[in-house]
């Protein structure tokens, strides 16, 4: 799981390498028939005519993408298990912009319940089966509780029971961030969001297929947005 807004959908392109106009040399005056090189503007056609393929095949995989079925293989976790997406989970990623939420913690107190505030700002835990979604199974999203960014949905939660929470796999690539943390002598993955950097929960290596990971989120540092099917 400083402010500002930071973008990476894999699809940009630049038409130099410095980010500024390309100077072009001039052509040698060059005797008739001497064997020489393409000149400078064909160089420059020939550039812009692969630039404009690729743009073109961009636009053509963003267009295919939303229809696409069928789950993508993209290489294994740390944890050695196979990760997959779906097509429209691919074109979320793409898509994504991550805001930061930078506030003092006199706001987030404002802001949050005293249960929240603990959880999320304080790296608290609430109790095994006292959530409000341990046993939860409409269908939505789950928004973070402090800034409402998308980090879990209910198509990849399941029932691990544990009493908290658990999903096999965020919303998105770069919805959570992970952290190693070492209290009560442990040694664990914690669980972040991206977006304000709150304590959501941990993660651990024995979810179901396809990730084999599980999520453990408290039901605190979460908010349904239910989702009529």
């Amino acid at each position: 799981m400083g402010s500002g807004v930071g973008v990476n959908d894999g699809c940009m392109l630049s038409s130099t390498d410095g980010g500024g106009a390309e100077a072009l040399p001039e052509a040698d005056a060059g005797a008739a028939g001497d064997d020489v090189g393409p000149g400078p503007a064909q160089a420059v056609s020939s550039r812009l005519a692969a630039i404009a393929v690729n743009a073109r095949a961009g636009f053509m995989v963003m267009q295919i993408l939303p229809a696409a079925t069928a789950y993508l293989p993209i290489g294994r976790s740390r944890w050695g298990c196979r990760c997959v997406i779906t097509a429209s989970r691919l074109c979320r990623t793409l898509s994504a912009m991550t805001t930061k939420i930078t506030k003092s913690e006199a706001d987030w107190a404002r802001d949050l319940s005293s249960e929240q505030y603990q959880v999320l700002r304080q790296k608290g835990t609430e109790r095994a089966f006292t959530g409000a979604y341990w046993d939860e199974h409409r269908p939505g999203v789950y928004r973070c509780a402090g800034c409402d960014a998308e980090l879990f949905t209910s198509d990849t939660k399941f029932d691990s029971g544990t009493g908290w929470p658990s999903f096999f796999q965020p919303a998105a690539d770069g919805s959570v961030q992970e952290a190693e943390d070492r209290s009560f002598f442990m040694r664990r993955t914690e669980v972040i969001c991206a977006s304000c950097g709150g304590h959501l929960g941990h993660l651990f290596p024995d979810g179901p297929q396809p990730t084999g990971m599980r999520y453990c989120i408290n039901s605190a540092a979460l908010k349904l947005d239910p989702r009529e099917d």
